[in-house]
């Protein structure tokens, strides 16, 4: 069967993540537009100084964690499901 995509064919149902060019993580589309909608707002989530620099979060939110360079400041909620996304990402994809 010819993948499209490569290794990174997504099953039907899901879409790459997508919190750089390179992450090809399949979510639901739902979760891939609460991604772009998070990176929209990266900015206004950061504290901009603190123990962690400028990558500092404001209270109440966390690193994304996608990768480990990924520090978008998003809630719990949102960091609770990326790491879900990422354990999940191999029965994700097309065989």
């Amino acid at each position: 069967m010819k993948k499209p995509y490569g290794p990174d064919t997504c099953k039907q149902g899901y879409v790459w993540r997508e919190t750089t060019p390179a992450d090809h993580v399949c979510v639901t589309p739902a979760t891939r537009d609460q991604v772009r909608a998070d990176n929209a707002l990266a900015a206004s989530q950061r504290q901009g100084w603190g123990p962690y620099g400028p990558d500092t979060c404001k209270q109440g939110y966390v690193w994304r964690g996608a990768t480990p360079a990924d520090h978008v400041c998003v809630t719990r909620a949102t960091y609770n499901q990326t790491q879900a996304d990422n354990a999940l990402a191999a029965s994700r994809r097309v065989p």
